[in-house]
């Protein structure tokens, strides 16, 4: 047993070296962009001002790709399941409400934004909504993924491992049967220096970065440790047992009695499943001869074929072997099934303590991860921030900006000329406001004329600066600011579109990429958490609360799938959507309801209460006006004043 612990440990730490070996060519990369981001422009130990243009860019595209607020629906594969599905859909917006996914997903837009690729991990904690437990979202950083080198895609992905600083205390919650005298501590020291080394040094620019000593206050733990987790894909094979087959020949038989051509899959002993059907055929044959089984031959059986009704039988389970046949012929012949469903292993340690490893808990054979993307890139598994190249400019920015002030502070206090007779302490001499100076008659005492700093400074930074422009693709119209020139509405819309445009790029990423398998993690848990019947609050989209009744038996066996909802674009804002619907309405395409259904305004319940009670109002005044003309109609009126 040792041994096998021993082999496993062995196994993931391998796999984990070789992750970091490959992440570690992207330190540098990374820890530069979060410095810049949070404002470190210069070496460690030297104050100087900055102008920090990367945070202004990067701040000015999140509240673009967070104002669409994609969501998934949940779609049900089999007719008449459309309750059950809408049931998975409240779950789902249980979960988004209950884990406020708007503000997670700015953090992982930032994050993405920033050094290119960001994470949310999606788990289920036990002791949640007072012991029932729920679903949880978190927002991980890169120091705790450690991805397949070879994969350029999660779902390429030979395996992913994690690790994650918790207490010890946390790891006994999980893992009860631990013993937390085996489990190997680690100082927040260590912690540190093991996710911050940068074996490729800093260029001379940003010789002794420093380290992220900020960050080691919020892991001073006395009982510390790293709780890893290696999810990779398993194709070992174990011999399929016989009760097991046994017990899904049974299940088919009935099937097939019932007229049902039963599902069949690779992972089956097909010798004794075809064995088993022609049995079935041979038994049915002799009760309806009337003759015990070892008397039937084929003959008998063709002959059972034409028989309306065990006919059809008899060619439903003869098409059932036949399939078994065509597998047989194939090569699975071995009687084998994978070791663990849907081929993932999940491995769970805390130093040489192997604490699980086995299947998926979630049965969902997926990784727990939904990465957020900026610029993906074709060949690794990782995207490219804005920030980097941004970067480089702003280090120019910064010596230029730095050049200039230091220009202007010199000149800004010019030195003195006095003579050496004139009587003048020249210590006495600075730049004192109202400053009065003695000096003999007949002697100098003057200030030196102030030099001029060279315009090119300033026309450099300019360039700088509409260079990181360029580079980002977002410009001053984007921002909120008037561009330079005084240029005509139709310029600003331009510019404004040309930045959007490549907002829309990450978006679609977003909203077609991150949030459809973000959703499907959510749901697999769900499915397999959510055991007890619970009350789940949700809202409409005009903030009504209700209270929906979630029974698991209801959405046990549901077949689903999830399509991305129809919403807004990245760019298209609230303002833009009004104007489109208004020019719907003033075009008597769409009524005065449907308009206020489709836009988001203030007091959208009140607005729609009073139209239903004006149409309610009208509705009256149509029938009183029937009636009043049925009545004078019985009374022999003309039609004239009928009209009237």
């Amino acid at each position: 047993m040792e041994n096998k612990k021993e082999d496993i440990c062995k196994k993931v730490n391998r796999l984990f070296s070789e992750a970091e070996s490959f992440r570690q060519t992207k330190h540098h990369e990374f820890t530069e962009a979060e410095k810049f981001y949070r404002g470190e422009h210069w070496p460690q130990g030297i104050r100087r001002p900055y102008k920090n243009h990367v945070f202004r860019i990067i701040e000015s595209v999140v509240p673009v790709m967070t104002d669409s607020r994609p969501d998934t629906d949940v779609i049900a594969i089999d007719e008449g399941k459309e309750f059950e599905a809408e049931l998975l859909q409240h779950a789902k917006d249980h979960v988004y409400r209950a884990q406020n996914l708007s503000l997670r997903d700015a953090m992982s837009i930032r994050a993405s934004l920033k050094i290119g690729t960001a994470y949310q991990y999606v788990d289920f904690d036990p002791d949640l909504c007072d012991g029932e437990g729920d679903v949880v979202v978190k927002n991980i950083p890169w120091r705790q993924v450690f991805p397949d080198p070879m994969a350029s895609e999660l779902d390429e992905c030979r395996y992913i491992g994690f690790k994650f600083p918790v207490d010890i205390e946390d790891v006994k919650r999980r893992f009860p049967k631990v013993d937390p005298e085996k489990l190997e501590k680690i100082s927040p020291k260590k912690l540190m220096e093991s996710s911050s080394s940068d074996p490729f040094g800093e260029d001379q620019f940003f010789l002794n970065y420093g380290n992220e000593s900020d960050n080691a206050d919020k892991y001073n733990s006395e009982s510390l440790t790293t709780l890893e987790e290696m999810w990779l894909k398993d194709y070992s094979m174990v011999p399929i047992d016989d009760e097991e087959t046994q017990l899904e020949i049974s299940k088919e038989s009935v099937e097939i009695q019932q007229g049902i051509n039963p599902d069949i899959h690779k992972y089956e002993d097909h010798e004794a499943h075809k064995a088993g059907h022609i049995e079935q055929m041979y038994i049915m044959a002799a009760q309806a001869l009337g003759v015990d089984a070892s008397e039937i031959t084929e003959k008998d059986i063709e002959n059972l074929k034409q028989d309306p009704e065990i006919g059809l039988i008899f060619s439903i389970a003869q098409d059932h072997i036949e399939m078994h046949e065509t597998y047989l012929e194939m090569g699975h012949d071995k009687a084998q099934k994978p070791k663990y469903d849907k081929n993932m292993r999940v491995v769970i340690k805390v130093g040489k303590e192997v604490l699980y490893d086995g299947n998926d808990p979630s049965e969902a054979g997926l990784y727990p991860i939904a990465p957020f993307y900026c610029y993906k890139e074709e060949d690794c598994f990782y995207a490219t921030g804005e920030a980097k190249h941004l970067i480089p400019v702003q280090k120019s920015l910064n010596e230029m900006d730095w050049a200039e002030y230091s220009g202007l502070r010199l000149n800004g206090n010019s030195g003195w000329v006095v003579d050496e007779n004139s009587g003048v302490d020249e210590t006495t001499l600075d730049n004192r406001q109202g400053i009065v100076v003695k000096k003999k008659q007949g002697t100098e005492v003057r200030r030196l004329q102030s030099g001029q700093v060279s315009p090119q400074f300033s026309a450099r930074k300019q360039d700088d600066i509409e260079s990181m422009q360029a580079v980002s693709g977002v410009n001053e119209a984007t921002m909120g600011e008037a561009p330079t020139g005084d240029p005509s509405g139709v310029a600003i819309k331009k510019l404004q579109q040309q930045a959007i445009g490549r907002i829309r790029l990450k978006s679609r990423s977003l909203e077609e990429y991150t949030i459809p398998k973000r959703d499907k993690l959510i749901l697999s848990r769900i499915m397999k958490y959510y055991s007890t019947e619970r009350k789940l609050r949700i809202e409409d989209g005009e903030g009504q609360v209700s209270f929906v009744n979630f029974d698991p038996e209801a959405v046990k066996n549901l077949k689903y799938d999830i399509m991305l909802s129809p919403g807004t674009s990245a760019g298209l804002d609230k303002e833009a959507v009004i104007t489109i619907f208004k020019e719907l309405y003033q075009g008597q395409v769409i009524d005065a309801k449907t308009l206020v259904d489709s836009i988001d305004i203030p007091m959208k319940s009140k607005i729609k209460k009073y139209l239903a009670e004006n149409d309610q109002v009208q509705a009256t005044l149509q029938q009183l006006q029937e009636e009043n003309m049925a009545l004078k109609q019985e009374l022999g009126l003309p039609v004239e004043e009928i009209q009237e």
